[in-house]
């Protein structure tokens, strides 16, 4: 029988002669090639401009071809056009970017899309527009992707957002799209994990995307501003970063996670502040 300080000893030993590795190198990515969908403006820009900083080759995608091709010259990537709500076109852009780069390892998925309804007023039509926006997209590029992505073990990201967490009146069909996103992110993390594939989401609060700066006035940005422990809205480049993060191989033991990125308003109790 060992003795048990005997181990506790070879334990320490063990954790001493750990070899330390260089924490900035495991920040880049050179030689790589990552897939931004949703690429064109906002979360997707700052996303494909954090990764190509890492050393990656980003290809761009957006529906928009003016769009696609501007971030691409920005970043020194490859434009692509296509509409990931539909199969057929993920397929082809799938194939598109291993004959053009050969290789794939990081998939960043930007696309979504809320349209504000109560579950009272939401129509059908609300349901299924919504679901094909926020969910189906993520989909088709799991498993579009997976295979190439497991050859040399790659990740990917997905945007849900803080409303598949909590309740949110108003956004019910968007809430609960966001939700099946995440529950979709944990399957597929626990499926393509013996594959090398690690698989995460980024849940954030309002962030100020150019689409949400028109969205907001000056009162409801006060009020949500207000609302935030630490005193600001969210920007795309918050969003961006903790993607370059769960992209890279410092999250090398993290899949099947939801980061919330919320400045701290789902960590303070909710009770009227009397002090």
């Amino acid at each position: 029988m060992s003795d048990a300080r005997t181990d506790a000893s070879s334990d320490q030993a063990q954790a001493v002669d750990c070899p330390v590795p260089d924490y900035t190198e495991l920040l880049t990515a050179p030689g790589t090639v990552a897939l931004v969908v949703g690429a064109g403006q906002g979360i997707g820009r700052q996303a494909a401009h954090a990764l190509a900083q890492s050393g990656a080759h980003v290809c761009c995608v957006d529906t928009d071809t003016t769009r696609a091709e501007r971030i691409a010259e920005e970043v020194g990537g490859t434009p692509y056009v296509a509409d990931a709500t539909d199969e057929e076109q993920v397929v082809r852009l799938v194939e598109q970017v291993l004959t053009d780069h050969g290789r794939l390892d990081t998939v960043v998925d930007i696309v979504g899309m809320a349209r504000f309804r109560s579950l009272a007023d939401a129509s059908n039509e609300d349901w299924q527009w919504q679901f094909a926006v926020v969910l189906d997209h993520v989909r088709h590029l799991i498993k579009h992707t997976a295979d190439p992505l497991a050859t040399h073990g790659g990740s990917i990201t997905v945007v849900s957002s803080i409303a598949a967490l909590s309740g949110a009146q108003g956004n019910g069909p968007y809430a609960a799209a966001k939700a099946a996103v995440v529950s979709l992110v944990r399957t597929a993390a626990v499926e393509l994990a013996p594959r090398g594939v690690r698989v995460n989401t980024v849940a954030p609060d309002v962030v100020l995307t150019p689409r949400m700066e028109q969205i907001l006035d000056p009162e409801r940005r006060a009020a949500f501003v207000a609302n935030s422990p630490l005193g600001r809205l969210a920007v795309p480049s918050d969003v961006a970063a903790a993607i370059l993060f769960l992209s890279s191989r410092l999250a090398s033991y993290v899949t099947g996670q939801v980061v919330v990125l919320d400045g701290g308003v789902g960590a303070r109790l909710q009770y009227p502040d009397f002090v």
